[in-house]
């Protein structure tokens, strides 16, 4: 048996018949992962929860096997977040990130761990530096002084 098909959910064709409206799992799993973005927009780490999001909303589109049931896609987004997030920055890492999940699309068959993500990530570059901070450079009459005392220091060891 066949169903109209309605586009009334966030734009997206659901089937609906005699039981109700049918909505896929996929798209369920894409709401719930869209609810746990806008949850958590004031989160300091909002922006690894966009990339995160981004990158499984991609994986499920891919419907691979071994994929999160739809209600559990968004604790396992958060869980993702809780394991990749130390010590991440999102002026250095944002990019790394969704350079990773690019990378690890292209070879996954089976929905992967946050393990396999980290395995694919490119190379962390260095923060630029901070202008504030950045010392200034060192006379010529200082370095002449600083490295006079030095080689005072190593006589006295001798």
């Amino acid at each position: 048996m066949t169903f109209p098909v309605n586009t009334t959910v966030q734009g997206y064709p659901i089937r609906t018949g005699p039981g109700g409206a049918y909505i896929p799992k996929t798209l369920q799993g894409m709401q719930h992962l869209n609810a746990w973005k806008q949850e958590n927009a004031g989160a300091p780490d909002h922006w690894l929860r966009q990339e995160i999001g981004k990158g499984f909303q991609q994986m499920l589109l891919l419907r691979l096997d071994g994929a999160p049931a739809a209600e559990l896609v968004a604790m396992t987004a958060e869980m993702w977040v809780t394991l990749i997030a130390p010590n991440l920055e999102e002026q250095i890492d944002r990019q790394r990130i969704s350079r990773g999940f690019t990378l690890l699309l292209r070879k996954i068959k089976r929905w992967p761990q946050p393990v396999e993500l980290l395995e694919v990530l490119p190379t962390r570059m260095r923060r630029p530096a901070d202008p504030k901070t950045t010392e200034a450079p060192i006379s010529d009459e200082a370095h002449e002084r600083g490295k006079a005392a030095f080689e005072e220091i190593l006589e006295k060891m001798k």
